[in-house]
């Protein structure tokens, strides 16, 4: 596995630098070489000039991406036809994004943990080459370009950032990333004197947060126990002027809560921890920490970020006595608060207490983790899916935090709606929300509801082997071939820890 380089790490050298070492990613994107040959096809390359493709690209930007994207972006878009460069880099995230919206029956037999269907080749296609168009631009710039461009160079950079991520290329995203902390000196500082660069950070964090959730679950165990660091701007996490603000924020916080919890739960399945015992307390505390900063940021939430109301909405999953929809006034107000449900749930220590007691009769002590996730699902109910389809490209997609709740609640029943909620989001768009797999999870919560059907407590997954994130998605929509997954639990009737290897789609 790669490790993800720190935001703030310096990228040491000139412009000059700088300008090649972003070229040496471009190989690792999966872009092939700019220079000669490299674009085979001339007829498709010469149709890329054509005003008309350009204009329903452009349409579909203004009409599709933009609205799931940082405000900031709707504030440059009179830059993007000054700037041959960067009005390349928009159409090649929105060919991507129109792409990976419109899938195809893939014509092979599909492997049930594939998926049946593929991103659109055409539209794959039209973006990979501006993307390629845009990057040879890149290349060719200067020191005195660099100086006189920086705002325009780094727009760019975030869209190619927003790009790779939706097309899980982990490496080219951070690649992207050191090329931004290069150009603001060495360190990605907050607050800026400029707002469109404030908003830009912002947008950058949000994808990062992604990146680290993509992964979180579907790794080996040891990696899941290791430190992931990610370094906030100096000030965000105080700043709260704008619901995005806010959303990196309590983002920061899901983080730091959720790799104390994982790591304090998951070290029972490590036999290393095992033979030197957990520190319960230490953990604890720190997570009671991570509270009072949550208790900070949900007191300071303005009321438009506020649930509204609950409201009785009836659903297919067999919950309606058990909780009601919780509704807000856009979707997302309803998606920050999701994530801060989701961090309280990370910040419960019932499952750890009943871990550390092996006893076939210990006390149950997840009740407070109960309520978190009943508020969570009332959170999706109260959610249009397909708003959450369109509109959670670029950050953490409810169906990824669902997943979260279905291994830190051992209620059967909520177990039960989670899958039913997943299998229905995949019955209307069966490829992708959140940029994840949705087949994947419904895959995962149908194996993990099994085993609790069977007597047993579920508390994680985890990979046999670690295959570093998997590939760039390009003809896929799961960068991952995951057949079978190690899934750590506890019999109930006698408290006996256990793990088992699961095969998929069996």
């Amino acid at each position: 596995m790669v490790d993800p380089p720190s935001v703030a790490s310096r990228y040491r050298g000139t412009d000059e630098d700088f300008i090649s070492g972003l070229s040496s990613g471009i190989h690792k994107s999966g872009i092939s070489s700019i220079d000669g040959p490299s674009i085979p096809n001339l007829a498709i390359v010469s149709s890329l000039r054509n005003s008309e493709r350009e204009i329903f690209y452009s349409t579909y930007w203004e009409d599709r991406c933009l609205p799931s994207l940082h405000p900031t972006f709707q504030k440059v878009s009179h830059l993007i036809r000054e700037f041959a460069i960067l009005n390349e880099a928009v159409l090649s995230l929105s060919a991507c994004n129109m792409s990976r919206s419109n899938a195809e029956q893939r014509s092979l037999s599909p492997v049930s943990f594939m998926g049946a269907f593929s991103p659109d080749l055409t539209h794959q296609t039209r973006s990979e080459f501006y993307y390629s168009s845009a990057i040879k631009r890149f290349v060719q710039l200067n020191a005195r370009d660099i100086q006189s461009k920086q705002l325009i160079i780094f727009i760019v950079l975030v869209l190619f950032a927003l790009l790779e991520s939706a097309r899980g290329n982990f490496e080219a995203f951070y690649c992207h990333v050191r090329g931004l902390t290069t150009l603001m000196g060495g360190k990605l500082s907050y607050p800026n004197h400029d707002p469109i660069v404030n908003g830009l950070l912002t947008a950058l964090m949000q994808m990062q947060y992604w990146i680290w959730w993509a992964r979180v679950y579907f790794s080996s165990l040891d990696v899941q126990l290791e430190p992931y660091p990610i370094v906030l701007p100096g000030g965000l996490a105080r700043c709260g002027d704008n619901l995005y603000e806010r959303r990196v924020a309590v983002l920061g916080i899901l983080h730091e809560s959720h790799q104390l919890h994982s790591r304090a739960l998951l070290q029972h399945w490590n036999h290393d921890s095992q033979s030197t015992g957990i520190d319960l307390p230490r953990y604890s505390k720190l997570l009671e920490e991570e509270g009072k900063k949550l208790d900070k940021w949900v007191s300071g939430l303005p009321s438009s970020d506020q649930p509204l109301r609950y409201s009785s909405l009836e659903d297919d999953y067999g919950l309606d006595t058990l909780t009601k929809a919780e509704l807000f006034q856009s979707h997302e107000a309803a998606l920050n608060y999701a994530y801060y449900i989701i961090a309280r749930i990370t910040q419960c220590t019932g499952s750890l207490c009943l871990l550390s007691n092996h006893s076939q009769n210990a006390i149950r002590h997840d009740h407070e983790e109960q309520y978190w996730v009943r508020r969570l699902l009332g959170v999706a109910k109260g959610m249009d899916m397909k708003t959450c389809i369109a509109r959670n490209t670029y950050t953490i997609g409810i169906s990824g935090l669902l997943m979260a709740a279905l291994l830190r609640c051992q209620d059967q029943h909520l177990g039960l709606w989670i899958e039913g909620w997943l299998l229905t989001l995949e019955n209307i768009h069966p490829t992708e929300e959140g940029s994840f797999p949705v087949y994947q999870l419904s895959t995962v919560a149908r194996a993990v509801n099994q085993q609790r059907l069977m007597g047993r407590d579920v508390f994680g997954v985890s990979l046999p082997v670690d295959d570093g994130g998997g590939s760039p998605k390009l003809r896929y929509y799961n960068s991952q071939l995951i057949s079978a997954l190690l899934i750590h639990g506890r019999h109930r009737a006698s408290g006996e820890l256990y793990t088992d290897y699961v095969a998929l789609g069996v």
